[in-house]
């Protein structure tokens, strides 16, 4: 629709790939901050559902403090996730031309 309307390829690749990105990185934040939840949520839980000996379960503790090079590492992932899904569409079309 856009190429009837007068929109190069190239402005349509980069509009799609735009979008893609937004989507992709929207989503990986999104599921950082649910893990983030998730874990501070289940961690009471799991400690009171572990059975424990008494002298082990005074000085136990996890450290689910949030790492951030994971989420950095995640971010990047969904970046390459969302450019390559921008992309697609694309290679497609050069594959069938």
């Amino acid at each position: 629709m856009r190429l009837a309307l007068g929109a190069g390829r190239r402005r349509i690749v980069r509009q799609l790939v735009t979008e893609s990105l937004l989507l992709a990185l929207a989503g990986g934040a999104l599921g950082l901050v649910l893990a983030v939840w998730t874990l501070s949520a289940l961690y009471p839980i799991v400690l009171s559902a572990v059975p424990l000996p008494e002298g082990l379960a005074a000085g136990f503790s996890l450290n689910l403090a949030p790492d951030w090079r994971v989420f950095g590492f995640t971010l990047l992932l969904a970046a390459i996730a969302g450019i390559g899904a921008g992309i697609a569409p694309r290679c497609k079309r050069q594959i069938q031309s």
